[in-house]
């Protein structure tokens, strides 16, 4: 199980962290305060404000079940660097499709006298 106690700050609303990826990739259960990326994904990420709901929370998530933590890995599989690469080669993909014809095929413009 992991948990995250951040204090709610200026830089905590500020965060996207890759922990929250990691964690949920290895299927672990999560608490955390309510701090930016965390509470984006209530579904997988129990939320506590103080410390008797985190306390809380965290007994919680010691009784998870294995279905719930391979759930929890099949949510991110999305996120994976091979998905990103790929997102990244369609992108890429579709420019190449767009062009009219290659730049090295191209004839220069002739030059105004």
């Amino acid at each position: 199980m992991e948990k995250s106690p951040h204090r709610m700050t200026a830089f905590t609303e500020s965060l996207n962290p890759i922990k929250l990826w990691e964690y949920l990739a290895a299927g672990k259960p999560i608490v955390s305060t309510p701090v930016a990326g965390f509470r984006d994904y209530p579904q997988w990420v129990r939320l506590a404000s103080d410390s008797n709901a985190f306390t809380a929370a965290v007994r919680e998530a010691l009784s998870e079940d294995r279905a719930t933590q391979l759930q929890r890995r099949q949510q991110v599989a999305d996120h994976s660097w091979q998905s990103r690469v790929d997102a990244i080669e369609q992108v890429i993909a579709g420019v190449e499709k767009r062009r009219v014809m290659p730049i090295t095929a191209m004839t220069p413009c002739p030059v105004p006298p």
